[in-house]
């Protein structure tokens, strides 16, 4: 009886991925984007191990719907593509990092423009 739950759960939540504020058993990780800045993003791009998720049209103060993934990092390779500029957030490798325990967090970013140099793009994880 057990096991015809579980299986008739995995058949309801499974479809149901792109949603943003449904119940998820197990060890997965929700991580969303939040855009901190005064700008619009018109794209942004975030490289995670289970492959690159990407966003469009993402307002100053909005934050998009959560994404599951596997496992992800407090920190990710990303792109962000604002008024014709190109922003970039390399992540070089994870070696001694731990993987996030499940849960929701978000990714917030902000375009930081210092009035002597050119712009750049900061990244903060916050545990939801």
């Amino acid at each position: 009886m057990l096991k015809a739950l579980i299986l008739t759960l995995v058949a309801i939540v499974v479809p149901l991925q792109g949603c943003s504020d449904i119940l998820v058993v197990g060890d997965i990780v929700q991580m969303r984007l939040r855009n901190d800045s005064d700008q619009r993003f018109d794209r942004i791009t975030i490289y995670t191990p289970d492959g690159p998720k990407v966003f469009v049209d993402l307002g100053a103060g909005e934050r998009t719907a959560y994404s599951y993934l596997s496992r992800s990092y407090r920190y990710a390779t990303t792109e962000v593509i604002a008024g014709g500029d190109t922003l970039r957030i390399q992540a070089i490798d994870f070696v001694g990092e731990e993987p996030l325990s499940a849960g929701s967090y978000t990714f917030v970013y902000d375009i930081n423009a210092d009035v002597e140099g050119p712009f750049s793009l900061t990244q903060t994880l916050v545990v939801d």
